[in-house]
C-alpha cells in the first residue's frame, strides 16, 4: 500500500511515497514483545527480565534535575496470578547515592477500601505499608487492592508517598521483594514527584516486569542515570481516544528505546538535545512525520491499521530529530546537508537492523535483494549501510551521520571512511545480497 510520509530535514518538510508490504507489517505484529523502561541491579539473586536491552543515557551518579518535597511509588499491577500485591521494602537514595533513613520523611498512604469486599482493612495485621520503610526485608507490605481482580479505583490507591520538609533531590530508588509468593510481586509501577501533592511529574514508569520464581527477598535498584534524556508525551487535545491508545500501548516502549537511537546516531553531537518530545495524533493520511521542534505527528488511521508499526515509525521520526542536519558549508538549503535517500536510510538502519530483531534484518535485506539500488532510501539503503558497517567499521553509520550533521557530506566521504568508492561499495553489497540465505536474510 502507498503511505504518504513527511520526512524532516532541518526545518523543512519533505513528502515522499513509501511502499510498505502488509506481509512485513503482519510479521512485526505477530512478534510478541515486552518493552521495559528499566535497568535493574539484582543484589540477592538472578532476575528474569523481559524486553529490549536498555542503554544508559546519562552519566553515572546523575541526580534528577529538580528537587521535590513529595515522591510517590505507585504500584499499578501485580504479576497476574496473585490475589494481592506485596513487597518488603522501598528505598530512596540521596544525591550521594546513600539510602535515606525513614526518619527523614513522613510516610503517607491511602487506607481506604474503595469498594473492596470480604476484608475489613487493606492489609492483614502486621503487614501494613509501614513495613515498607522499616529497613527489614523480613517484614512485608501486603495490599489486597493490588490483586488480579482489583478495580482500577482500588489499584490507584496502592502507593507509598514520601514527604520531606524541604525539597529533596534524589539519585534513584529501589524496591525489595518479599520472601514468598513471587506472583504477588509488582509487575508495573510508576515513580512520581510533586511539590504540592496535586500536580505530579512522572520520573519513571515500568510495565511488563517479571521477577524470578525464587522464594527469597531480592532488591531491584533504579538509578536516575538510566532514564532517557528524552521524555515523550502524547497530545490529547484533538483526538483523546487515539491519544489514550498511544499513551497506554506505545509511549513507554518508544521512550524506553530512544537512548539506543541516540547512541547509534551519536546523538550527543546534535545541537538539539534533551527535553520533551510530543506525539500528536492527526486525522491526515499517512503514517508519521516530524517538523522539528520536538514534535512527531502520528496518523490516526495508521495507528488503527498498523499497530505493530507504531513504535518503529515514531522511533524513525525521532531519529530525524537526533540527526539534526544542517546546510552544507556555504549553502542555505538544508536539503543540501545530505541526499534524502541517505537521511532515510540511516534512520531505517537504526530501526530495522537494531530494533526489529531478526525479522527486521531479514525483511530489509530480502527487500533490497529484489531491487538492489543503494540510493532507493529507507530499508534498501539501510541494508547497504549495514553491509558497510559490518564489513569495514561498526561505527561507520554514526560517522557518516556526523558528516551530514556538520554540513560536510560529499561523495568522497565514502572512500575516506572505508577506503572504497561509492561505486565499489555498491558492487560489493550486491554480491553480498546474492549470497544471502533466504530463510534468515543473512
Amino acid at each position: 500500500m502507498g503511505i504518504l510520509c513527511y520526512n524532516y530535514l532541518a526545518v523543512k518538510v519533505r513528502r515522499t511515497t513509501v511502499k510498505m508490504k502488509c506481509s512485513r507489517i503482519a510479521r512485526v505484529e505477530r512478534k510478541t514483545r515486552s518493552y521495559i523502561l528499566v535497568s535493574f541491579v539484582a543484589f540477592a539473586g538472578a532476575i528474569a527480565l523481559a524486553g529490549v536491552p536498555f542503554l544508559q543515557a546519562r552519566a553515572e551518579g546523575y541526580v534528577w534535575e529538580s528537587a521535590y518535597t513529595r515522591y510517590r511509588f505507585a504500584v499499578d499491577a501485580a504479576s497476574g496470578s496473585g490475589d494481592c500485591m506485596q513487597l518488603s521494602d522501598v528505598a530512596l537514595y540521596d544525591e550521594t547515592g546513600a539510602a535515606i533513613p525513614s526518619s527523614a520523611f513522613k510516610l503517607s498512604f491511602d487506607s481506604g477500601l474503595h469498594g473492596l469486599e470480604g476484608v475489613s482493612a487493606t492489609s492483614p495485621d502486621g503487614e501494613g505499608p509501614e513495613n515498607a520503610v522499616d529497613g527489614d526485608t523480613g517484614t512485608k507490605w501486603l495490599d489486597w487492592r493490588g490483586g488480579r481482580d482489583a478495580t482500577e479505583e482500588q489499584r490507584a490507591a496502592v502507593y507509598l508517598e514520601f514527604r520531606f520538609a524541604a525539597p529533596k533531590k534524589l539519585s534513584g530508588y529501589a524496591w525489595f521483594t518479599a520472601s514468598d509468593s513471587p506472583d504477588r510481586n509488582p509487575s508495573a509501577w510508576r515513580f512520581l514527584a510533586s511539590n504540592d501533592g496535586a500536580s505530579w511529574t512522572e520520573l519513571d514508569a515500568v510495565t511488563g516486569f517479571r521477577s524470578s520464581d525464587a522464594f527469597r527477598s531480592m532488591a531491584f535498584k533504579r538509578n536516575f542515570a538510566d532514564i532517557p534524556l528524552y521524555r515523550f508525551k502524547v497530545d490529547a487535545t484533538k483526538f483523546p481516544d487515539i491519544a489514550k491508545l498511544v499513551e497506554e500501548k506505545f509511549r513507554r516502549p518508544i521512550e524506553a528505546m530512544s537512548p539506543k537511537v541516540m547512541t547509534l546516531l551519536d546523538g550527543e553531537g546534535a545541537k538539539w538535545t534533551g527535553g520533551e518530545i510530543t506525539i500528536i495524533p492527526t486525522d491526515e493520511k499517512g503514517c508519521a512525520w516530524t517538523t522539528g521542534g520536538g514534535k512527531i505527528w502520528l496518523c490516526n488511521g495508521f495507528v488503527k491499521r498498523c499497530p505493530g508499526e507504531v513504535v518503529g515509525a515514531c522511533l524513525h521520526e525521532f531519529g530525524h530529530l537526533v540527526q539534526d542536519y544542517r546546510p552544507l558549508e556555504g549553502r542555505a538549503d538544508p536539503y543540501d546537508s545530505g541526499p534524502g535517500w541517505l537521511c532515510e536510510g540511516i534512520v531505517d538502519w537504526v530501526r530495522w537492523f537494531h530494533m526489529e530483531g531478526a525479522e527486521g534484518i531479514k525483511d530489509a535485506n530480502e527487500g533490497a535483494k529484489k531491487e538492489p539500488k543503494f540510493d532507493d532510501g529507507y530499508g534498501t539503503s539501510a541494508s547497504f549501510l549495514d553491509y558497510i558497517a559490518r564489513t569495514y567499521d561498526r561505527d561507520f553509520v554514526a560517522k557518516l551521520n556526523k558528516t551530514c550533521r556538520d554540513g560536510r557530506y560529499g561523495e568522497g566521504v565514502w572512500k575516506s571512511l572505508t577506503g572504497r568508492t561509492l561505486a565499489e561499495l555498491e558492487e560489493e553489497w550486491k554480491t553480498f545480497l546474492k549470497g544471502l540465505d533466504s530463510a534468515t536474510g543473512k
